[in-house]
Parts: structure tokens; sequence; C-alpha cells
């Protein structure tokens, strides 16, 4: 297979101005990046976009043909298959059963995720289409259901038989170029974090209130933060889901940017779910960021790093120091690029930095 870019574009992008905090903010309050994999590499394909994560591996969708490939948990690519009468997707989401696929049209997919089969169709009864579509149990009186939208439409809620439940006009989420979508609920606040390809570099994370329809004013901007360090020149947004399985016992944002030249997987972890954890972020600190030649290391709180790990993009493990006693590492042989650095304390848990290699 080729490697021929092919991006599934929003007809009309716009570039607002956007005043958020966390725009190009690497570690923001919000998000951090847990895994980056080239998967047009590794598939030997681009134009990748849907996304879940179904018996402990990823299907990714290609958006112009019936193509669904399978990675593993680490971003390893293991076959392609096709499901009957299904082709086009551009989103997937479970309820735990079936996975539901978008096409960017009004009738939505129920596949067995055993035997890739469509055992059913669910005809949407609202105007707006499901490019994204997302599953949450808390819709239509806890009897679950989805949310779905298109490039610039409003965004709606509907039940599992596909009838309109609520809507969030456009006038009101504000966002344009929304290709992806993934529900968050979190101590009884419900959120949508939407990926869509809008704001300066077309490859934007926004999260809407779903109570009130609007912006909370998080924005991540993958581009500045995690594209074009890897080496992409241009990204576009493409499919989101969220799982607690990827990563065990965290909330993870995964998202399949439309870059180039290479189509990139990625996972996001939500700081909030961590916030109980003994060793956090901000007990350690690892400087400077990005680096050129040594990482440095400083911890607080009496925690004990005894091991360090570093991977790369494709997820290969390129440092190993399973005794680590010291405050610093020698990376001036390593690849200019985006490295993942996992830190373990001594209860064996562990936290992932994202840091830059000059």
């Amino acid at each position: 297979m080729g490697l021929a870019q092919t991006e599934d574009v929003s007809p009309n992008l716009s570039h607002p101005s956007n005043n958020s905090l966390l725009v190009n903010n690497t570690n923001s309050s919000i998000l951090t990046t847990s895994f980056l994999y080239d998967i047009s590499t590794a598939i030997g394909a681009s134009g990748n976009a849907g996304v879940v994560f179904v018996n402990n591996e990823f299907w990714v969708s290609a958006w112009a043909s019936n193509n669904i490939h399978l990675l593993d948990s680490s971003g390893a690519f293991s076959s392609t298959f096709q499901v009957a009468g299904l082709t086009g997707t551009r989103s997937m989401t479970t309820d735990g059963t079936y996975v539901y696929c978008g096409t960017a049209g009004s009738t939505i997919y129920r596949v067995n995720p055993v035997t890739k089969v469509v055992v059913n169709t669910i005809a949407v009864s609202s105007s707006v289409t499901a490019r994204f579509c997302t599953y949450d149990p808390t819709l239509d009186g806890g009897n679950g259901g989805f949310w779905i939208a298109n490039f610039n439409t409003d965004i709606a809620s509907i039940s599992m038989t596909g009838t309109q439940l609520s809507l969030i006009p456009a006038a009101t989420h504000g966002l344009t170029g929304m290709y992806g979508a993934a529900v968050y609920n979190n101590n009884g606040n419900h959120y949508l974090f939407v990926y869509h390809q809008g704001g300066a570099n077309n490859d934007q994370i926004t999260v809407l209130n779903l109570t009130t329809g609007l912006q909370t004013g998080d924005t991540y901007d993958f581009f500045v933060n995690d594209s074009q360090p890897a080496g992409s020149t241009s990204s576009l947004a493409g499919g989101m889901f969220l799982s607690s399985s990827v990563v065990s016992g965290q909330d993870t944002l995964i998202g399949v940017s439309q870059a180039t030249p290479n189509n990139l997987l990625f996972g996001m972890n939500l700081d909030t779910v961590l916030a109980t954890d003994s060793f956090k972020s901000s007990n350690f600190v690892v400087y400077p960021n990005p680096a050129t030649d040594y990482l440095s290391f400083s911890t607080k709180n009496n925690v004990k790093i005894k091991q360090l790990r570093v991977v790369d993009v494709l997820g290969q493990l390129v440092i190993d120091k399973p005794n680590f006693t010291h405050s610093k590492i020698d990376i001036s042989n390593l690849n200019s690029g985006i490295y993942f650095v996992s830190l373990f304390d001594e209860n064996n848990q562990s936290q992932t930095i994202k840091v830059i290699k000059k």
C-alpha cells in the first residue's frame, strides 16, 4: 500500500482567534500526551480517520474506503478487515457491547466486534448527520444515546433508535470543522471533548459543557504541541474516542490526526483522573524541555524514582533504566523528535511525560 496523503477536510475551514490559556500549553491542566504513534508507517497507508479501542486493540478506519485497520495497544499494526455494507467510516464508538460507526450520513451502523458484521442500522431522525458519533449512557433517561454532528452543524443528541432528544445550535457551541468527539462525565459534570479543524492550525481539541452547550475555555492545539514537533508539516483533526482501558486506571482521549506526511494516533491523559494518585506530575520536574544532550530530574514530597523508560513515537523502547538512581540521563544519541519518559516510583506507580529532543 502506498503512503500518499489523503485528508478529509472541512469545506469551510475558519481560523478564529483564540485566547484560551491552554492553547500551545503542552502540559495543560486538562490534557497531557500519553502516547503518539505514526500509524501511516505502521499501516502502510494514510487517509485514516475514525478510531475506537475495543477488545484490547485499536480499530482505525480509512475514511475514503471500507478498510478498518487493527493495531495492538502499543500501536503495532496487525491486520486490515472490511465490514460488509459499511464504507467511509469517520467515527466509531461503543456501548460496551457493540461498535457504532458514523459515516457522515443519516445512518449509524451497529457492528458486532467479534463477528465484524453489521447487525443493525439506526436511522437518524435529526437534520444533523453523524460525522462524529459518541455514545453517552446518561441520555434518554439513562437508556443511552449518541451525540452527533458534522463539520459546521448543530450538535444533536439522539436516542438509541435515532430520535432527536436535544440540540446545541452552532451559534451556541461556536465550533467549525468538527470531526471527532467524546463524552466525559466527571464528578457530576458533563463535558464533550470535540476534535475539530478550527483554530489557527486546523487540529484542535475544545471542551464543551453539555449542560449549557458553551465552550469551557479549554482548548488544546495538537499541531503546535505534538504534531509539528513530531515532524508534521500540517495536520487536520480526525476521529476521537474516550477509553479507560488503554492505560489502566486512566481515562484517555484517543484521536487520529490526519497529519502530513504521516497520520498520528495519540492518547491524552485526563489529569483529573490522576488527582488522587500519590505519584503526580507535580511531584517531580523534568528539564530542560526541549533538550539537546541531557535530561535532568528532581522530585518533591519525598518521592523516589526507581525506574526510568523512554520510548519513541513508534512505541520503541530506546532507553531502559530498571534501577535508576541518577539525576539525569544522556539523550545526545537520540534522533530529534518526540519521546515519552515514564518514571516509576517505589510503589510501581508511574507518570509519563512528553519531551522534545532537539
